[in-house]
C-alpha cells in the first residue's frame, strides 16, 4: 500500500471504539515501515480526539 493509502487508511480507522481502534493499530504496525510510520501511529494513537474533531469540523472553520 502506498504511504498515502496507509495514512488515509490509519486516519480513517478513527471511528472504532477507543480499545478496538488500539488493538487495530497494534495490527497494522507492521505495514507502517516508512521512517516516521511508527511515530505517525503513536501520534494517531495518543490524538484520536483532536483527529476526529478535525475531520468533522467545516472547512471554513478550520484557520489552517
Amino acid at each position: 500500500m502506498p504511504q498515502f493509502e496507509q495514512i488515509a487508511f490509519a486516519t480513517g480507522a478513527v471511528c472504532l471504539p477507543k480499545d478496538e481502534y488500539e488493538k487495530w493499530l497494534q495490527m497494522i504496525k507492521p505495514a507502517f515501515n516508512a521512517p516516521t510510520g511508527q511515530l505517525f501511529l503513536k501520534w494517531l494513537q495518543t490524538h484520536k480526539d483532536k483527529v476526529i474533531a478535525k475531520l468533522t469540523a467545516p472547512a471554513d472553520d478550520s484557520p489552517e
